[in-house]
């Protein structure tokens, strides 16, 4: 049920947020949809830069110097927003968020340690206080709003601290309670990105990237019928244009493939942003501010277009693979070998074992290969395995709906036979093929992938 008609929740991210001219830029956008008869709630993530600085504040000795950075920053920030008119009460909203800010700084300094729930709050700060100057910016617009962290706008999530998981049984009733009417009487509310906070009012915070599931996490409750996710760049992308010249905006697709393009890392997605509009008419446009009219990307869960949309790298990989003929039977060894890297915190990204099972091989990052290979030298020991061997790969998928046709898989393998194709990782009804490769220039690669895709499109 909607809150209301021609409800649009819009998400404006770091990327665009670099200083007080961004802000008004930004209100100034969201009056003329306002203006054009758009009931809108704004989302807003920390300024460009600011994540990351209070991560500094939570573990750094030089927090304070840090401190004084961040808040210096948004400080300039509002100077450049410019107040006037804007009531004194809002004004004082920013200083007693600043001062809670150092307090929890000086709080650290004195019991020298950060808990998670600690860290939480801290990193929490940053969407706090760019919310604030998001509803001076509007304000100054002559656009009617008031701010909210995301657990006053109603977003009640569980304490796993740095990761939480919303409860949308309770959720769904009180953003609805909390924002409805506001929204109704033609105010705009201003909620921080990423942040929501637990049942009893503890802090808690979505992921990095999680302002998107912000988005989609309201648009849902609220029964919004769109999403618009602003970036620095005018649409999800084909390829990454710094290795692949003509890759372009890619005009539509489903939430399966850009879930899966969050997964494999080539648009900053929160991996759980669709998740909320599984299910529902709710629409997705990935755009600039920048971009005219209905450009962009539109992103629904039906999608259409070219059956293959996107090419992604993925960078820095290596495969650690144990050999051995004992292995060949015995049970366990793979989870033995799963437990190892799970007990030295190595994240598996792939696995594939022959059926000869011979040998087990694991696709992970290259900073943790070296880690793995010592860890697993006690199974060596233990004679079941021969050898362990590391090999730095590249690893490129290809992502579209058509790929759940295993003809369309065929083709695109066919489109690499000339090159050291190593891996193949696919399964029936998957939207992605990873292809793995020994010795390979990727720029190469991604181009004869991406030219292939351009074919359909």
């Amino acid at each position: 049920m909607s809150c209301c008609k021609n409800l649009v929740v819009l998400k404006f991210g770091g990327s665009i947020l670099r200083s007080g001219s961004d802000y008004v830029r930004v209100a100034q956008h969201v009056k003329e949809l306002v203006d054009a008869g758009f009931r809108v709630v704004v989302v807003v993530s920390a300024m460009k830069g600011i994540t990351d600085l209070l991560s500094l504040v939570a573990s750094s000795r030089e927090r304070v110097k840090v401190l004084k950075e961040v808040i210096s920053k948004y400080l300039l920030a509002i100077r450049e927003v410019g107040c006037d008119g804007v009531p004194k009460g809002q004004l004082s909203a920013f200083s007693e968020v600043s001062a809670e800010l150092a307090k929890v700084a000086w709080a650290i300094d004195v019991l020298g340690e950060v808990t998670p729930r600690v860290r939480d709050y801290v990193l929490s700060f940053g969407e706090v206080m760019s919310s604030v100057i998001m509803s001076l910016a509007l304000r100054s617009q002559g656009v009617s709003t008031k701010w909210f962290t995301g657990r006053q706008a109603g977003i009640v999530t569980d304490d796993n601290y740095g990761e939480a998981n919303p409860i949308h049984e309770v959720s769904a009733g009180l953003v609805r309670e909390r924002l409805c009417s506001l929204i109704r009487e033609g105010a705009v509310p201003v909620v921080t990105g990423f942040v929501a906070g637990t049942l009893d009012g503890s802090v808690t915070v979505l992921g990095r990237g999680g302002s998107d599931f912000t988005a989609t996490l309201l648009a849902r409750h609220l029964g919004a019928s769109e999403v618009r996710l602003y970036t620095d760049v005018p649409g999800v992308m084909s390829a990454d244009p710094e290795l692949v010249p003509n890759a372009r905006v890619i005009d539509v697709m489903s939430f399966n493939e850009a879930m899966e393009l969050a997964y494999l890392g080539a648009k900053k997605f929160h991996p759980r942003t669709f998740e909320p509009l599984v299910g529902t008419d709710i629409a997705v446009r990935v755009t600039s501010l920048h971009t005219k009219g209905e450009g962009g990307t539109l992103i629904t869960e039906e999608g259409g277009g070219p059956p293959l949309k996107a090419v992604v790298v993925l960078n820095d990989l290596s495969v650690v693979s144990v050999v051995g003929a004992r292995m060949v039977g015995r049970l366990g060894t793979a989870a033995e070998i799963a437990a190892t890297a799970a007990r030295v915190g190595v994240n598996i990204i792939g696995i594939v074992q022959p059926v000869s099972e011979i040998s087990i091989s694991l696709i992970v990052n290259r900073v943790d290969a070296t880690r793995l290979v010592n860890a697993l030298t006690a199974i060596v020991r233990k004679g079941v395995v021969r050898d362990v061997v590391v090999e730095d790969v590249v690893a490129v998928s290809v992502v579209g709906e058509g790929l759940k046709d295993p003809r369309f898989v065929s083709e695109v393998i066919n489109w690499v036979s000339e090159e050291p194709l190593s891996i193949v990782s696919w399964y029936r009804g998957d939207v992605s093929l990873t292809l793995t490769f020994n010795n390979v220039d990727k720029s190469r690669v991604a181009r004869i992938l991406h030219s292939g895709v351009l074919r359909y499109g």
